[in-house]
């Protein structure tokens, strides 16, 4: 400020220098995610916020204020507009928050600071990706065709085909009605790091022949259900046997027989053997045959022979067996007959046994017959003899060592009804 003023005619200026400074407060605001490269979802994760004032005037009545995108949330209960109060100039002061992402994806996080005294307000943006696992399932049944009985195998693959890890991964194998579990049904996998892939196998038994669906559902924390199912066919072998013979044969001769096993069910049987087994007219031998494989549809015919060496009836067996679940028994009745060899033989006789061979009108003697099946092979049927004298003789009595009576009248005479096996004689 200078005042001019006169003096005897001359100026006379005076002045005085007055210094007058002007403050105002700048404010800086920056964030960032320490030792965060990117988050995972479902697990919290930590901002740090700063904020400085760079002016030469304190900020008064300080607020933050933080503008997460859609997705993510405040995991630690922090509130906003945050108060900060007075920022000193050349003051910095942090904050901490913590957040939380629902899904994965890129997120763009505004933060803002403002003081409503000096106007001095700043804005900033942290983006961060979020990463999540993928959970994936497949499941194959091993073999996709069985037999009834044996036992198969369910093997499921679970993998986390995405970028960020999978919490409390679990496997759970649904057995349909039909299959008898053999292992246990549900398994848990734990933490899976992305690109990891474990293998379960899951086991049962299926009684019944059929098309089963079985199916295995796999969980993850954060992670939509997945599942993977896989169709199961079951076969049965199903035999059908013909054994064909003669129905009789003589003593002797051979019986040609023939046995066919056929495979009549949708599944292959497997190792089968024939067993035959002949009676005791057929001399009680036994013929082992090796199938081996009959496929559905297949049938195995065998032709043999076996001699009759014994007269009277017997049953030839035969037994199919595949396995416990594929087996049939079939049985033919056979007849073995023989011929009776009768030799005859008669002679007379003095009433005291002594041979004498010729007789007077009037005198008794005797006719000794004997009747013998020496050579046969059979029993004789029941029969008798009958004698024809010439008109010279008459008929007097007759008898039989073994009970048979002789009646007559005349010149004829007849015995009683008599059989005789072999060698037997009467």
């Amino acid at each position: 400020f200078t005042a001019n003023g006169q003096f005897y005619g001359e100026i006379c200026p005076r002045s005085a220098i007055v210094t007058k400074q002007w403050q105002r407060a700048a404010l800086e605001v920056t964030c960032e995610y320490p030792g965060c490269l990117e988050a995972i979802v479902n697990r919290p994760f930590d901002k740090l916020i700063t904020i400085t004032n760079t002016g030469d005037a304190p900020a008064e009545a300080v607020m933050l204020d933080d503008q997460p995108d859609a997705g993510l949330a405040f995991a630690d209960g922090s509130s906003f507009p945050m108060d900060l109060g007075t920022i000193a100039p050349g003051q910095t002061v942090t904050r901490t928050v913590r957040l939380v992402a629902e899904a994965g994806g890129q997120y763009t996080n505004r933060v803002m600071v403002s003081s409503s005294t000096s106007g001095a307000q700043a804005e900033n943006v942290c983006p961060i990706e979020v990463v999540a696992g993928k959970l994936e399932i497949m499941k194959v049944c091993e073999p996709q065709v069985a037999n009834a009985g044996s036992e198969v195998s369910f093997v499921v693959t679970v993998s986390n085909t995405g970028r960020g890890p999978l919490e409390n991964v679990m496997v759970l194998d649904e057995y349909p009605q039909g299959i008898d579990p053999t292992s246990q049904d549900a398994v848990t996998l734990g933490t899976m790091a992305p690109g990891e892939s474990q293998q379960v196998i899951f086991t049962g038994v299926a009684e019944q022949p059929g098309t089963y669906t079985n199916t295995a559902r796999a969980t993850a924390d954060g992670q939509p259900e997945v599942t993977s199912s896989c169709d199961l066919q079951v076969v049965i072998c199903r035999l059908e046997m013909d054994l064909v013979g003669p129905d009789t044969i003589y003593y002797g001769e051979p019986a040609n027989i023939t046995v066919r096993v056929s495979n009549v069910g949708d599944g292959p049987a497997e190792g089968c053997m024939v067993r035959v087994t002949s009676g005791d007219c057929l001399g009680n031998v036994t013929r082992d045959f090796n199938v081996g494989p009959l496929g559905p549809g297949e049938v195995w015919t065998q032709d043999f022979a076996a001699n009759g060496t014994g007269v009277g009836q017997c049953t030839v067996t035969a037994d199919s067996d595949c396995g416990a679940r594929c087996a049939i028994r079939q049985d033919v009745q056979l007849r073995v007959t023989g011929l009776p060899a009768l030799q005859v033989e008669m002679i007379d006789r003095a009433l005291d046994g002594s041979e004498e061979g010729i007789f007077v009108v009037g005198e008794t003697f005797l006719y000794r017959m004997m009747v013998e099946n020496d050579v046969g092979t059979e029993a004789t049927p029941d029969m008798h003899v009958e004698w024809r004298l010439p008109p010279e003789l008459e008929f007097v009595t007759g008898r039989s060592n073994r009970g048979a009576e002789v009646t007559g009248s005349g010149s004829t005479a007849r015995s009683q009804p008599f059989a005789l096996g072999l060698n037997e004689v009467i």
